[in-house]
């Protein structure tokens, strides 16, 4: 069962922090796959995605990880933190997104922990999604 919820808003901030709740169990992902959670999209007409939180799962184990898009124009990069693992069960996800041309960054609290940091340049149009 895919379930989806969408907001439109707010447009046009620099800056979105978002808190949610996942328990993966029971989550079928198939082996070498990820499967997004969560993502951020820029642009009015045409939105595209900035950033996203993913899920795989790796030897038995779930895991996240966020991926950011840095760059200008259509030479944008999408760079992305390391896995880090889920406990059995609810786990509180955080992130925050700030774009910024020279110091924009994503982080990812999971289970209030210290944050995961993806740091670099502008936020623009994709040419492929992390």
């Amino acid at each position: 069962m895919k379930r989806t919820t969408r907001d439109d808003t707010p447009q046009g901030e620099n800056q979105y922090r978002a808190r949610f709740y996942l328990n993966p169990n029971g989550v079928a992902i198939p082996t070498g796959a990820a499967i997004t959670l969560f993502s951020g999209y820029s642009g009015v007409s045409a939105p595209a995605p900035v950033f996203n939180v993913q899920m795989q799962k790796y030897s038995g184990t779930y895991q996240v990880r966020i991926c950011a898009l840095i760059g200008e124009g259509e030479f944008g990069t999408w760079i992305s933190s390391d896995w880090y693992d889920l406990s059995a069960g609810w786990n509180a996800l955080e992130t925050e997104f700030i774009s910024s041309y020279n110091t924009g960054k994503m982080s990812l609290w999971v289970g209030g922990s210290k944050p995961v940091l993806v740091r670099g340049n502008a936020i623009a149009r994709p040419r492929q999604v992390c």
